[in-house]
This record gives structure tokens, C-alpha cells and sequence, in this order.
């Protein structure tokens, strides 16, 4: 339950964000197109093989890290104020695409766990 709590609590945070217009549409949809992928391949997984183990991944890690700090910088530029966020922004969103392009690593270093551990693949 630990990694789905993740997926929908970093996704509710970033969708009030986006709701607030603090993030720019192109990083939302490329955070929820990395759930959806997350959620409809272990569906499917579970649906063709059975129930399925999820294992935490290195670079997993550090992309959640990484929104983390992300998620706390642009909190901390509200509180400071419109300019303060302006000034952050210049360079933060940047980051945090780079970030999540990292997330192909990740994914795919759980496709590759769970093809070598499913039977007959």
C-alpha cells in the first residue's frame, strides 16, 4: 500500500498546484501520464500474472526525493510571494522536468524486475 499512497499523494499535491496555476500543464500531465503508466501496467500485471511485488528502485528514490524538494521550494516561493516564485521558477520547473525524464529509468528498471520474475516471459 506504501508505493500507491505515494502515487496519489504526490499526484494530489501536484494537482493542487496545477489547480492554483503554480505549475505549469506540461509538468502535470507528464507526472500523470507516469502514475497512469504505474497504475494500468500493475493492473494488467495483476490481471495476466497474478498479484505482484513491488520493490523500491534507486532512481525511483531519488525522483520521489527530488519532487519532494521540488514540491517544498514552490511552497516556500508562495509564502514569499509572486516575484520570489517568478525568480524560482526561472530555474525550478527546468529541474523538475529533468527529474521526471528520469522517471524512464525507473520505469523501466521495473518492467525489467517484473518481466524476470514473471513465469514463461
Amino acid at each position: 500500500m506504501d508505493p500507491l499512497a505515494d502515487v496519489f499523494s504526490t499526484a494530489a499535491v501536484f494537482a493542487a498546484l496545477y489547480a492554483l496555476d503554480v505549475v505549469p500543464g506540461w509538468l502535470f500531465a507528464l507526472l500523470m501520464a507516469r502514475y497512469g503508466m504505474l497504475i494500468v501496467g500493475s493492473l494488467v500485471l495483476f490481471l495476466l500474472v497474478g498479484p505482484i511485488q513491488f520493490r523500491a528502485t534507486i532512481p525511483g528514490k531519488v525522483v520521489g526525493v527530488l519532487q519532494a524538494v521540488g514540491i517544498t521550494v514552490i511552497v516556500v516561493g508562495i509564502a514569499a510571494g509572486p516575484e520570489t516564485l517568478n525568480r524560482i521558477g526561472v530555474w525550478l520547473f527546468p529541474f523538475l522536468g529533468i527529474c521526471f525524464a528520469s522517471i524512464v529509468v525507473s520505469q523501466a528498471i521495473i518492467a525489467v524486475r517484473v518481466r524476470n520474475a514473471t513465469p514463461g516471459t
